[in-house]
């Protein structure tokens, strides 16, 4: 976890100091919970994290900005449909595929390198690709499992 934060750390400030920004504390408090846990998360989820250190909401949401204009975060939407963003840390990783099920909203990383490679070759006029990310919606295993009613014992 050190060593995630501590690369972040430097991308933030990098950031920060390319575009005159103001250095918080509450800036590096926020990179580093979101660091330790490595997870993709809501920003209601970051705010419960948050309680105790006592950090405005506004505080976070405009940090979650900051965080995702500097390409430490990127934002996802586990339903397609969905207003609701999570974020997730992008670790340094260029290209970056996932799988979302579009029920129950588990995500998957993927890492296939016939489709990176797929996808870094397709020539698009007057554009040079530099970095993707791929979501594929769908459903998992565990949704697409008949539901059994065991009154009946049936299947719905």
């Amino acid at each position: 976890m050190e060593k995630i934060y501590k690369y972040n750390c430097e991308r933030l400030r990098s950031y920060i100091q390319e575009n005159q920004l103001r250095s918080t504390h509450e800036r590096f408090v926020i990179l580093r919970c979101i660091c330790e846990r490595r997870e993709a998360f809501s920003p209601k989820d970051l705010c419960d994290w948050l309680t105790n250190e006592n950090i405005s909401q506004a505080t976070i949401y405009n940090t979650l900005s900051l965080l995702v204009k500097a390409r430490i975060l990127q934002g996802i939407r586990r339903h397609p449909n969905s207003k609701q963003i999570y974020y997730e840390l992008l670790e340094g990783e260029n290209n970056h595929m996932q799988i979302i099920c579009a029920k129950c909203g588990k995500v998957l990383k993927v890492k296939d390198a016939v489709i990176r490679d797929a996808i870094l070759a397709k020539k698009i006029a007057n554009f040079q690709a530099q970095r993707f990310s791929l979501y594929i919606y769908g459903e998992c295993k565990v949704c697409r499992r008949p539901k059994i009613n065991n009154k009946k014992n049936s299947i719905i």
